[in-house]
């Protein structure tokens, strides 16, 4: 853990360094305050996680056993309260514009990581104190650094082979040659334009809706889903109990979710608040499919039933799946509903349509997932529950 937590802290420092020096090169002001948002995550990232292994790595060598999981959270009331508080002084920040791209970034990482720590707080202080705080801060950093880093180099990998791909069917073509002059010319001219300008251009093109509904649908949450909690894999299966593996595959999920509502929500300035609150529910998403394949690990690893394991990967990867296109539709009718003014009447009624029932969808699934937590955490609390 000291080992693995200097090139952490060293990563963090250097962020933070890049952090102060950033806006003073960038002139617009919104482009400040998203550079920055990367920085910032990244700093608060590698310094936080490179200090609790400090913290953990020092204690181990002093021979001091680990500190009960439970005990270092505070009650999940008062974690949302302070996520609550956390898009109040968002807002006021993002409104005091000479001081923005310094006072605000923090902010925002703080409200994407309240939400999964509330639930893995609610997790721990339900599960009480069997669980070691060592083996929860490793689970936590393998769904925040390990996971995050492997699922992102499979996506870029593939994503990279299936544009080739594309590239040399197109080239095959009779006018595949002109076809991708043309993408090239029209790729060229998105880069002059704003983000919001871009993403209703691209996504007014069914091919590329298209794509992007094939890889986030039928791509990554295969990729996620198998390397989130891998983690829960290499638990010793004479010591590990449910509670245990429960517990790690929410912290790995809370991780996961953690670095993905710091990073992703980075271009949607003028909505903040409204994407933040949205990311709760990706955020129960990931947390409940944790659950879920802990669930899964647990059998296929303690008690020898593979088969659960295969079920639990299977319902992990279709619900992420279910999540990641109504998202998709969302953001469709969401964007054009926004610019209705130019958009043909007809268009925009199966749009706002096509809007309330995705997010219908997407908030059916956050109050299911958030019970399917709450239920996991019973039924292995109280082992008279449980049926797996």
């Amino acid at each position: 853990m000291l080992v693995l937590a200097a090139p952490l802290l060293l990563c963090g420092l250097g962020s933070g360094v890049s952090y102060i020096i950033a806006p003073f090169l960038i002139k617009n002001r919104d482009s400040a305050i998203q550079t920055n948002i990367f920085l910032g995550s990244f700093a608060a990232i590698g310094i936080a996680f490179g200090a609790a292994w400090v913290w953990q790595g020092i204690s181990t060598l002093r021979g001091r056993a680990t500190s009960p999981a439970a005990r270092i959270f505070p009650r999940a009331i008062i974690l949302v309260a302070a996520f609550l508080l956390a898009l109040a002084l968002g807002v006021g920040a993002l409104a005091v514009k000479p001081a923005a791209a310094f006072v605000f970034p923090p902010i925002h990482f703080l409200a994407a990581a309240l939400p999964p720590l509330t639930l893995l707080a609610f997790a721990a202080r339900n599960l009480g104190a069997t669980s070691g705080l060592r083996a929860l801060i490793g689970s936590l950093s393998w769904g925040a650094l390990g996971s995050t880093f492997l699922a992102l180099s499979l996506e870029v990998v593939i994503g990279v082979i299936i544009v080739i791909g594309i590239g040399v069917a197109l080239a095959l073509t009779p006018e595949g040659a002109a076809q991708i002059e043309r993408l090239g010319a029209e790729l060229k001219s998105l880069q002059m334009l704003d983000d919001q300008t871009v993403v209703r251009r691209l996504i007014s093109n069914p091919g590329v809706v298209a794509a992007a509904g094939v890889y986030f649908v039928g791509i990554v949450p295969f990729i996620e889903e198998a390397s989130k909690t891998f983690i829960v894999a290499f638990a010793d299966p004479q010591r590990t109990t449910a509670r245990d593996a429960l517990l790690w595959g929410i912290a790995a999920g809370a991780g996961f979710a953690l670095v993905e509502s710091a990073l992703n929500t980075s271009a949607a300035l003028d909505i903040w608040a409204i994407a933040m609150f949205v990311r709760v529910g990706a955020t129960v998403m990931h947390v409940a499919n944790g659950a879920t394949m802990a669930r899964g690990w647990y059998a296929a690893r303690v008690e020898r039933r593979w088969r659960k394991l295969f079920l639990a990967y299977v319902v992990s990867v279709f619900l992420h799946a279910v999540w990641n296109a109504l998202a998709i539709g969302q953001a469709i009718g969401a964007v054009f509903l926004m610019n209705g003014a130019r958009a043909p009447f007809e268009i925009a009624s199966p749009l706002l349509w096509l809007a309330l029932a995705s997010m219908l969808g997407l908030i059916v699934l956050t109050f299911g997932g958030a019970g399917w937590i709450a239920y996991s955490v019973r039924t292995v609390r109280e082992p008279s529950l449980q049926k797996i």
